[in-house]
């Protein structure tokens, strides 16, 4: 038995159909991956993260560092700068003011920072490049044996 006209532009219909949500689908699937793969340029956010320079006495004991993408993976920032040193003494007050203010942020210091009261040092800064349109965040911490470490965070903002 033959398939009458009908049948056959029904056919036609549903394949074209099939094939658009097909096209559609595998289109959607195809920009999920690029997004998620895709890495921007690291320079900007970099040459932010390179205008804090805590000194020789310090020493970089972590780095990481999250490209700009269009999909950002999980709870990390994209992009993001994240880098920490040690020294075997804290950072007093003055020595934070004089290194937050070669960088040329906008910068406001909270908590304390004398050393002299390791109790109490909890010590943070909050800063702003808008040149670049980054937030930075500064945090100072003293561990059992007295020793030092500044980390600082670096995000779009």
């Amino acid at each position: 038995m033959a398939k009458s006209k009908k049948e056959r532009s029904l056919k036609r219909v549903f394949n074209r159909v099939l094939l658009g949500v097909g096209v559609v689908a595998a289109f959607i699937i195809a920009f999920y991956i690029f997004a998620v793969v895709y890495r921007g340029d690291t320079k900007p956010i970099l040459s932010v993260a390179d205008q804090f320079k805590p000194g020789d006495s310090w020493k970089l004991t972590e780095e990481s560092v999250e490209p700009p993408r269009i999909m950002c993976a999980g709870d990390v920032a994209c992009p993001s700068v994240l880098r920490r040193w040690s020294r075997d003494k804290p950072l007093t007050y003055d020595e934070l003011r004089s290194l937050m203010e070669a960088t040329g942020w906008e910068y406001s210091i909270r908590g304390v920072c004398d050393p002299s009261n390791l109790d109490r040092y909890t010590c943070s800064v909050t800063a702003k490049d808008y040149s670049a349109a980054m937030s930075i965040y500064v945090w100072l911490q003293v561990d059992s044996s007295s020793h030092g470490q500044i980390s600082i965070d670096i995000r779009r903002s």
